[in-house]
């Protein structure tokens, strides 16, 4: 059996911000479990405000770090980004949420930030885990989800191995995506504006 925690696969690239697609092609009906879940972490972050306002908003001024540092591999990464877990634009309004608890390094602030950092981060964790707007579903034969890998938590159920499962997946950058997006809403909608992409863009 095998289970992928939920999280974010793609927290440390820096200018990259995607769409993923995944196709499923083959589910074995004796397979049991692989449910996939997920979570909008917006949703989430807004919850976080609305119940613990001072620990919300420690998370938009004290900045995390996270670390990718493998060079015993064929392809050997060093990256590190320090930025605050929940960004917000000029309306005091959630752009971007970052979250993968996996690549958390230790915080490079002064001492004083490091507990109230630790009791916001707390929260929120407990509150990812425990949220009531996880999603399950078990992808079928023909099935296809979309989803957006920068606002979206995903993560994968145990299954049993006495079966096959074929599971192909893409990713998209969300530009183009969200360009897409707009061109249709301008030529067969109302114009509104494609908001809310979790790339950290203000709109």
């Amino acid at each position: 059996m095998c289970v992928i925690d939920i999280a974010k696969k793609i927290a440390l690239k820096k200018n990259k911000s995607l769409s993923f697609l995944k196709m499923c092609y083959r589910f074995d009906k004796h397979v049991e479990g692989g449910e996939n879940t997920f979570i909008d972490l917006h949703r989430v972050a807004h919850k976080l405000r609305d119940e613990s306002p001072d620990l919300f908003h420690t998370l938009t001024k004290i900045p995390s770090c996270a670390h990718t540092v493998a060079y015993n591999r064929e392809f050997p990464a060093h990256v590190c980004i320090q930025r605050p877990l929940i960004a917000l634009n000029h309306k005091d309004e959630i752009v971007s949420v970052y979250w993968h608890p996996m690549l958390v390094g230790p915080l490079q602030v002064s001492e004083e930030f490091i507990e109230p950092f630790y009791k916001a981060y707390k929260k929120l964790y407990t509150m990812v885990h425990c949220s009531h707007s996880l999603f399950k579903h078990k992808l079928q034969p023909g099935d296809m989800i979309t989803f957006n890998n920068r606002r979206v938590l995903h993560g994968r159920a145990a299954f049993t191995d006495n079966g096959k499962r074929l599971l192909q997946g893409c990713y998209i950058n969300i530009s183009e995506f969200q360009s897409k997006v707009q061109i249709f809403h301008n030529k067969y909608g109302g114009g509104r504006l494609a908001t809310r992409c979790g790339s950290n863009d203000w709109l």
